[in-house]
């Protein structure tokens, strides 16, 4: 028997599938390749007490992926919007914040911009004037503070959400990303 089931977690060619009831199976890819990314919706079977083999990938609505000269890693399927995190201290790269804006574009995925940190006064002036160029294009910016009134601005980021969305954090460079989350339609984490 074959359930319907979304991928919320990978470690490596291994998969955290949570089924339509709920129940979160350990599952492997037919084959040699994996083709899978967070958030694929997919058929899985029960081959043991929770554990399965997936069987059939279901069409993405998107995908998020990097690539280098040598190889491609999927990172997220079936996203709706993409949360950008980025800092005061340490600053941040607005190339590589322009390379996650451009990939979340080419996937037509809503995007928010979130300063963390807002109450460094130090970088915050500079931060402000690399994200400058990009509340002029239409991103909506949100500064948060972990010393501040976060609250309501936490309330304001959840309530642009629809579907499944992303929070990635985006580091001073292309090689540290920090963190990857996803979050479906209730606001729920999944990985």
């Amino acid at each position: 028997m074959k359930l319907d089931a979304t991928l919320i977690a990978a470690f490596g060619r291994q998969y955290e599938a949570r089924t339509a009831a709920g129940e979160i199976l350990l599952c492997v890819p037919r084959g040699k390749k994996s083709v899978f990314a967070c958030g694929d919706h997919v058929k899985v079977a029960v081959t043991g007490p929770g554990q399965g083999v997936i069987e059939k990938l279901e069409e993405r609505r998107s995908l998020l992926y990097r690539s280098d000269a040598w190889r491609q890693k999927l990172i997220a399927a079936n996203a709706t919007q993409v949360v950008l995190v980025v800092a005061t201290e340490p600053s941040f790269s607005d190339e590589f914040l322009s390379r996650c804006l451009c990939a979340a574009e080419s996937q037509q995925l809503k995007v928010l911009i979130v300063l963390n940190k807002a109450d460094l006064a130090a970088g915050l002036a500079s931060s402000r004037a690399l994200l400058a160029p990009f509340a002029a294009l239409g991103y909506p910016i949100l500064e948060l503070s972990a010393l501040g009134d976060v609250a309501s601005g936490a309330l304001e980021a959840s309530e642009n959400a629809d579907g499944t969305g992303i929070l990635l954090s985006v580091a001073h460079s292309p090689d540290r990303v920090l963190e990857l989350a996803f979050f479906d339609s209730d606001g729920l984490l999944l990985a």
